[in-house]
């Protein structure tokens, strides 16, 4: 989950594809609310159901629901060098029904492979919250407090979990692997991560965490 690309990618291009389900109210207030304020808000809400001819044992069915909120204030600098943000992510996971989990689903079918491995059951609570300074713009930033491996880099660039299946483990990287978990963030309360763009299409990343 990158809140950047995200909040950048939350209102519809003049070219979308599909008709603009929410109000252009909705689109004009947070554009106003950017220009004014620098912030940017964001939510999403994405389901997955999956059915299996057969199963090993009692449910054949997998459903499940994924809500993110999403918060950007541009405190300082915005747009220049030296921008300082704060950014927030709210992460809820669930069940819908008397449904399996769905990144569970492959123990019911006896399925070597997962199609659904983020798509895990937890109640809503904060999955990133850390303030990023910038040094050079779009160059180098520095991120501290509770950021994601996969803000700074994403080791997964060809698919996302929320739209895209994908049916090999082997293509899921460690660094992903429930990374969002709470519990797992009990245990690494803060991080420093830093992000350098040097040259055009090659990105370093140094991760120093918890700290």
């Amino acid at each position: 989950m990158d809140i950047d690309q995200d909040l950048n990618k939350s209102l519809p291009k003049p070219d979308s594809v599909l008709p603009q389900l929410m109000p252009q109210g909705w689109a004009n207030f947070k554009k106003q609310l950017y220009e004014k304020h620098g912030l940017k808000v964001g939510f999403s809400y994405q389901g997955i159901y999956q059915v299996a001819s057969e199963s090993l044992m009692e449910r054949d069915t997998a459903e499940g629901g994924w809500v993110l909120i999403e918060a950007k204030w541009e405190a300082i600098n915005r747009g220049k060098d030296f921008e300082g943000s704060i950014m927030l992510g709210i992460d809820g996971r669930h069940t819908i029904g008397d449904n399996e989990v769905p990144a569970l689903f492959r123990l019911e079918t006896g399925s070597l492979w997962t199609t659904g491995p983020a798509w895990l059951e937890w109640d809503p609570y904060v999955d990133l919250f850390f303030w990023g300074q910038w040094f050079k713009k779009d160059r180098f930033v520095l991120r501290l407090g509770q950021p994601s491996s996969v803000g700074a880099l994403d080791f997964f660039r060809f698919g996302d979990f929320r739209t895209s299946f994908s049916n090999s483990q082997l293509s899921i990287p460690v660094a992903l692997w429930n990374a969002s978990h709470p519990e797992l963030r009990e245990r690494m309360p803060a991080g420093l991560r830093a992000l350098w763009k040097g040259i055009p299409r090659y990105t370093g990343r140094i991760e120093r965490g918890p700290i």
